[in-house]
């Protein structure tokens, strides 16, 4: 466990999460699938969906990420 408040790892700001998770569901609109968003954030940021083969393939996902940091 890192102590040091100058080095402790902060969560990042909502704001760069909501932008990450934005920035992968164009990169999925681009490849063709239909992005829906949940009312709620409750376990996943959103569903993909495609039609594959005759059959629709429907995918949750979940966006992980390194966000910026300060430079000092």
């Amino acid at each position: 466990m890192n102590n040091n408040p100058s080095t402790a790892k902060k969560p990042a700001p909502k704001e760069f999460s909501q932008l990450a998770e934005l920035h992968v569901a164009g990169l999925f609109a681009e490849a063709g699938w239909r992005v829906y968003f949940p009312h709620r954030d409750d376990g996943f940021d959103f569903i993909a969906a495609k039609p594959v083969d005759g059959k629709i393939v429907i995918r949750p996902v979940q966006v992980k990420g390194k966000y910026p940091e300060a430079e000092n």
